[in-house]
C-alpha cells in the first residue's frame, strides 16, 4: 500500500466531510511544496511554474473552506 491519503467512506455529516477534504488538501499541499523545492533545486522551471500555480489555487481554496467552516451563520 503506497497511498498516504486516507480513503473515507460513510460520511454523512457536512462538517466531517469538510474536515476530511481539508486534511487531504493539507497533505497534498505539503507534498507539492516538497516537489516544488526539488524542482527548484534541479532547475526545472516548468515544474516550478506548474507547482506554484497548483499551490496558489489550492491554498486559496483551503483558505476559503476554512473561512466557510468558521462562519457562524446563525447570528
Amino acid at each position: 500500500k503506497v497511498a498516504r491519503v486516507k480513503e473515507v467512506s460513510g460520511v454523512s455529516c457536512g462538517d466531517e466531510a469538510l474536515k476530511n477534504i481539508l486534511d487531504t488538501y493539507g497533505h497534498l499541499i505539503g507534498e507539492e511544496r516538497k516537489l516544488l523545492s526539488l524542482a527548484s533545486e534541479a532547475g526545472d522551471e516548468a515544474t516550478v511554474a506548474l507547482m506554484s500555480d497548483y499551490l496558489k489555487e489550492q491554498e486559496k481554496l483551503v483558505w476559503m473552506l476554512v473561512a466557510y467552516s468558521t462562519c457562524d451563520c446563525k447570528k
